[in-house]
C-alpha cells in the first residue's frame, strides 16, 4: 500500500496506541490455526470488536468457504452482515478475486495490484468516514492452490508498506494446509513473514 492516499484525509482520533484484541495498529500478524470452528470464533470475535469502534472499518477476504459462507457463519456468530454491509463498515471479499486472475488455469495478480486494491478499499472507507482498518486474509487459500512462491512475496511486501497504513492485518493460515504443501514447520516460516503470531 502507498500511503500516498491514506494520510491527511477523513477524520482524525487521537488515539496512536489504539489496538485490537492486543494487536496494536500498523501490525502485520499471522494466525495459524488446526480447527476451523476455532478458527472462525478467533477471527470473528476480531471482526466484531472492529465493528463495535466507529472509526473502524472491515475487510474480510474469504478464504475456502467463500463470500457466502463467511456471511453466512457470521450471521451465525452474531454479527448483522446486512446492516454493516448497508453501513460500508464492511467488505467481504473473495480470495480468489482479491488475488488471482480469472481464468482456465487461474494465475496470480501483480503484487502492485494487490497493493493498489488495499489502498483503494481504504481510500473509499476512509471517505465514508472511518480512519481505522481491520484486515483480515485467509492467506492459506493461496498455499492451498499452489501460490506458494508468490504469497511469500504478497507476505514481504505487506510487511514493508504496512507501517504507513492504520490498520490491523491478520493473515490466516490452515496448519495442515501448509503441511501438506510441504511446510511442517509453518510458525518458523510465518514468523519470518509477520510482525508476530497470534494465538
Amino acid at each position: 500500500m502507498s500511503g500516498s492516499t491514506l494520510q491527511g484525509r477523513g477524520k482524525q482520533f487521537d488515539s496512536p496506541d489504539r489496538d485490537l484484541g492486543g494487536i496494536s495498529i500498523g501490525s502485520h500478524v499471522a494466525y495459524i490455526f488446526a480447527d476451523s470452528a476455532v478458527k472462525q470464533q478467533r477471527l470473528f470475535q476480531l471482526v466484531d470488536e472492529s465493528l463495535q469502534d466507529p472509526s473502524v472499518a472491515v475487510l474480510y477476504i474469504a478464504g475456502k468457504q467463500g463470500v457466502k459462507g463467511i456471511r453466512f457463519s457470521m450471521k451465525d456468530y452474531g454479527i448483522d452482515v446486512g446492516a454493516t454491509e448497508r453501513q460500508r463498515k464492511i467488505r467481504i471479499v473473495d480470495s480468489d478475486e482479491w488475488y488471482l486472475v480469472a481464468g482456465k488455469t487461474p494465475s496470480f495478480k501483480p503484487i502492485g495490484k494487490i497493493r493498489d486494491q488495499f489502498s483503494e478499499f481504504a481510500d473509499v472507507e476512509q471517505q465514508a468516514g472511518y480512519y481505522y482498518f481491520t484486515i483480515i486474509s485467509e492467506t492459506d487459500s493461496l498455499v492451498r492452490k499452489g501460490f506458494f512462491k508468490q504469497y511469500r512475496e504478497l507476505e514481504t511486501e505487506l510487511g514493508r508498506k504496512l507501517a504507513l497504513f492504520r490498520a490491523v492485518f491478520v493473515c490466516a493460515y490452515d496448519e495442515r494446509e501448509l503441511s501438506a504443501k510441504g511446510l511442517p514447520d509453518a510458525r518458523s516460516d510465518l514468523t519470518s513473514l509477520h510482525s508476530s503470531i497470534i494465538e
